[in-house]
């Protein structure tokens, strides 16, 4: 297992292309973020310049702050959402990235939820051929609905029905800590009932979502799951540093684990 460092969550003490030297300073070997706002070509050049691996990319989503969000649910927003999966292809073969992360959507006024779900999977089944095909999985994301009550998957149970219901070996679940620590009792459990369908993983704590080792999950628990599973994919660093970013590296050591492999 590799870590690798969300650079929208983490170094945000400096802008968004000077972070990736930040993360090579600091002995990753790789990265992982959402859409990028800065251009594309620039963010591939600093990615290459420091010979980083990106191990995740998320979906171009359109503008989440004004509510404009083209979701996977969305008929409206159909032939959007695939140029968008188009974008994301071409970006992650030029950067090497093997797995995209979708974002499902919103909840739509007006429209039922079995039409937002069977658009889902329209998309889908669109997308997934075309990522085995470059050999590239994608990734569902839970979302806990604390902080995204919109989000059509906030329940482990529905994200995981849907995975299994689709059966398709190029979509995975995307498994951030922080998320499912926020709907679940215990994390380390539900990685476990739920590891045969985990693509990515990503560790934040509870409930404040810092380093882990700052908040309620029992790491060691999480870490002995994941260890045990067999999981050979990347450890995304997807949280907030209580202090700096570097003060707040200490935990990895901590738990046995290496910033580069």
């Amino acid at each position: 297992m590799r870590l690798a460092v969300n650079v929208r969550f983490l170094f945000v003490e400096l802008p968004f292309l000077e972070r990736f030297l930040a993360v090579r300073a600091a002995g990753f070997g790789a990265v992982e973020f959402a859409w990028p706002n800065e251009p594309v070509e620039s963010v591939a050049r600093a990615v290459k310049a420091e010979g980083l691996g990106v191990a995740l990319i998320g979906l171009p989503a359109g503008d989440q702050a004004a509510g404009d969000v083209a979701g996977a649910d969305d008929p409206a927003a159909r032939d959007r959402w695939r140029l968008h999966v188009e974008a994301a292809m071409r970006f992650a073969d030029e950067v090497g990235c093997p797995t995209l992360s979708v974002h499902a959507g919103n909840r739509l006024a007006g429209v039922s939820m079995v039409i937002q779900l069977n658009t889902l999977r329209d998309n889908l089944a669109w997308a997934l051929p075309r990522a085995a095909a470059a050999g590239r999985t994608l990734t569902l994301e839970l979302l806990n609905p604390d902080d995204a009550p919109r989000y059509l998957l906030t329940d482990p149970a529905r994200i995981r029905a849907l995975v299994e219901a689709v059966g398709d070996p190029a979509l995975r679940l995307q498994f951030d800590t922080y998320q499912f620590g926020r709907v679940v009792p215990d994390v380390a459990a539900s990685f476990r009932e739920l590891a045969q369908i985990v693509g990515h993983v990503q560790v934040g704590d509870v409930p404040d979502r810092h380093e882990p080792g700052s908040g309620a999950i029992e790491w060691s628990a999480f870490f002995a799951a994941l260890a045990d599973s067999g999981y050979e994919g990347s450890i995304g660093l997807r949280y907030e540093p209580s202090g700096g970013t570097f003060e707040g590296l200490r935990w990895i050591e901590d738990y046995g684990l290496q910033r580069s492999r």
